[in-house]
């Protein structure tokens, strides 16, 4: 069985609201449930699931799809491994079945990745670690957090790649891996005398490594591994899997910038503290923090580019409508050094945060005719009009400027933001204007009322639709008689689109309106075309006469 099969035997044996429900608390509101959204903060549920379409949308953030696509959000999986997942619960065997090579190549890669934390972790506790080891120690990491963390060394020489080859693996996986590479026709270790530090995937298993140099000054003090196929920069937090309990025990979030950070404030009892990973905050990973906590606090180091960094984390935050906290550290200071010397004040320090606006008016770094541009910067992309009659009053209050100079100054921010992000195509204005609203309600009331599709039957094969969305979609229903198979084919981009119809309120426009719309276009098309085939045909022929009665009825505003 093939997986598009394997798909559909999922879809079809696996209620969406039952599983949905395994992970959030739904509640019944009409023909659909809703829920708290777990892709991004919200205060009222704008999460619905829908028992008769099997599918779920959120109106907030607008994500969307099948059970299927609702497992690879929540567990961060690929869609193979949710397939595997789902495959396994209603009892099929999913590894009899042929994977695809991608799929093929990533379970090795992934395999070959465990196998390497196995290979560093016995290095590190060997006489070539001993350097290593006395780093750690001197760091205050005891070997307890070794084993915690699963850290490791990379010797220098070719015995980790022998070990490699000897348990299966092949030279083309080492050298996917981004971790070796070829020299003299021989494999290296890229990350050799550092120490290993394994990068995992939400569900815990290793993706990558960061090697801290340990005795050669002229290298990089950090390498990372590059983008692989099971490695995307910016898709992971370091540390989720072993904080998360802390997380949700605590309700807040530590949001610091390296490995080391991680680690020290671990064992220092900061057992809710994540890391980025060396980028700058992406809105993938600030999606996963707010799906646990409404309290993110962020502590990057004390200098002004760790400043810099704490408000370009808060701009992304403040668009997933979360305000955060900044613990502001003492200059020259990170929460590596300072959780070693004192964890109370570090304490201290998170119960005194500031916010990112705060910190704008306060830290001295910026030039008081900046402060102003500093803080539209943070606030630009936040939706939640409560939220920015809130900042509005509060800016006002610190800056001691007029509230409504502030709400313009929003506006005209938020307005040029929309410029940047560029303009729709005149096409798809065209698509979206009011000389094609009906198609978008044709559409809808066909979702809404299938029984209109069997009455409209092949007449909408013949209609040349405007829209782009409605030209691909009601076409297609037609030809599968199953809205959500057609919907699940489409693009991204277009099944949000469409998931925004199939779930919106809306109807556009009255039914008899539409309908009436929708025969005049009908007509038009069938006219159209009949006309072109009798242009082509022998007026002795009957067949001729049969569709020029059918033409002069159609002209006539007859109903054939």
């Amino acid at each position: 069985m093939g997986k598009h099969i394997l798909a559909d035997e999922i879809r079809s044996r696996l209620d969406i609201v039952e599983l949905v429900g395994e992970y959030l608390s739904l509640k019944r509101v009409g023909r659909n449930y809703v829920a708290l959204c777990p892709f991004h903060a919200e205060r009222t549920p704008s999460f619905t699931v829908s028992p008769d379409k099997q599918i779920f949308y959120c109106f907030g953030c607008g994500e969307g799809g099948d059970v299927i696509k609702f497992v690879m959000l929540m567990e961060d999986l690929s869609y193979f491994e949710a397939l595997r997942v789902l495959a396994s619960r209603i009892g099929i065997d999913f590894e009899e079945r042929d994977l695809v090579e991608t799929e093929g190549k990533a379970l090795r890669l992934k395999n070959l990745h465990a196998e390497l934390r196995l290979i560093f972790s016995r290095f590190l506790k060997s006489e070539v670690g001993r350097k290593a080891r006395e780093y750690l120690k001197e760091r205050g990491i005891s070997a307890y957090y070794w084993e915690m963390f699963g850290l490791g060394y990379c010797p220098d020489g070719t015995e980790v790649s022998e070990m490699l080859i000897k348990s299966g693996f092949n030279k083309g996986d080492l050298i996917d891996s981004g971790l070796f590479g070829v020299k003299d026709g021989e494999l290296y270790p890229k990350f050799k005398r550092r120490i290993m530090i394994p990068i995992t995937d939400y569900s815990g298993q290793v993706v990558a490594f960061g090697g801290r140099v340990v005795d050669n000054l002229e290298e990089p003090k950090y390498l990372n591994s590059p983008e692989t196929l099971i490695y995307k920069k910016g898709r992971y937090l370091f540390g989720w899997v072993l904080a998360r309990e802390g997380i949700r025990k605590r309700d807040r979030v530590i949001l610091v910038e390296g490995y080391m950070d991680v680690i020290s404030m671990h064992a220092m009892g900061f057992t809710e503290t994540v890391a980025s990973l060396g980028t700058s905050l992406t809105k993938e990973q600030a999606k996963k923090l707010v799906a646990l906590t409404r309290n993110v606090y962020i502590m990057y180091d004390g200098d002004s580019a760790g400043v810099n960094a704490s408000l370009r984390a808060s701009r992304i935050l403040y668009a997933l409508g979360i305000e955060p906290k900044i613990v502001k550290l003492p200059q020259e200071e990170d929460p590596d050094t300072l959780v070693r010397k004192s964890p109370q004040m570090v304490e201290e320090l998170i119960v005194n945060s500031m916010t990112p606006i705060d910190l704008v008016v306060e830290s001295g770094v910026f030039a008081k005719k900046d402060i102003m541009e500093k803080i539209l910067d943070l606030l630009e992309e936040v939706e939640d009009p409560i939220l920015v009659e809130e900042f509005a009053g509060y800016i006002a209050s610190r800056l001691g400027i007029q509230e409504t100079y502030i709400r313009l100054a929003l506006e005209e921010r938020k307005s040029k933001l929309s410029r940047r992000m560029g303009k729709k195509s005149s096409s798809s204005d065209d698509a979206s204007g009011r000389g094609v609203v009906w198609e978008k309600a044709l559409l809808k009331w066909c979702v809404d009322d299938p029984s209109l599709l069997e009455v409209l039957g092949d007449k909408i094969l013949e209609v040349d639709f405007k829209d782009p969305l409605v030209a691909e979609v009601l076409p297609g229903v037609v030809r599968e008689k199953d809205v959500t198979k057609v919907v699940l084919s489409l693009s991204e981009d277009k099944q949000k689109e469409m998931f925004s119809v199939m779930f919106g309120k809306e109807r556009f426009m009255d039914i008899s309106e539409v309908l009436a719309i929708f025969e005049r276009k009908w007509k038009r098309s069938r006219m159209s075309k009949l006309k072109n085939e009798l242009k082509l045909m022998d007026k002795s022929d009957e067949r001729f006469h049969e569709l020029f009665k059918i033409y002069k009825e159609l002209a006539k505003g007859g109903n054939k």
